[in-house]
């Protein structure tokens, strides 16, 4: 428990400090205006806040666990990388319509399986009674 608090300690400082390096070569505003500065800038406050030990309740809980985005700034680093997960991201809102036709498509036959097929199934045939019907109490 205490090396994962001083590696804690270690990596909250080195990403404290690159992102100071950063606010002062692009500016604040240039530094905010990319949105994985300010996943990065959310990763070293929830950093910041846990090391401080802040008791905030269940509302300071949600930085903790901001703390697991960590490796994804190293997508940053890499152009390849960086271009498949904003590819994946962007293809986000098709793969949302194409849920929205499938749940349609089930929606749509299971109105036609209750509508239509509505007691078909209340019967079983059995083989060796000669084709008759059986009613569910005789199954027993």
């Amino acid at each position: 428990a205490k090396t994962l608090l001083i590696l804690n300690l270690i990596f909250t400082a080195i990403f404290l400090a690159e992102f100071c390096i950063r606010v002062v070569a692009k500016g604040l505003k240039g530094y905010f205006s990319d949105g994985w500065n300010m996943l990065d800038f959310a990763t070293v406050v929830a950093s910041i806040l846990e090391l401080c030990r802040i008791e905030g309740g269940k509302s300071l809980r949600v930085f903790r666990v901001l703390r697991v985005l960590r490796p994804l700034r190293m997508i940053n680093r890499f152009k390849e990388v960086k271009l498949v997960v904003d590819a994946l991201i962007n293809s986000l809102p098709a793969v949302v319509d194409v849920g929205v036709v499938c749940a349609l498509v089930f929606f749509v036959f299971s109105i036609f399986g209750v509508t239509f097929l509505k007691g078909t199934f209340y019967f079983c045939r059995s083989l060796d009674a000669g084709d008759s019907a059986l009613s569910p109490g005789q199954l027993d």
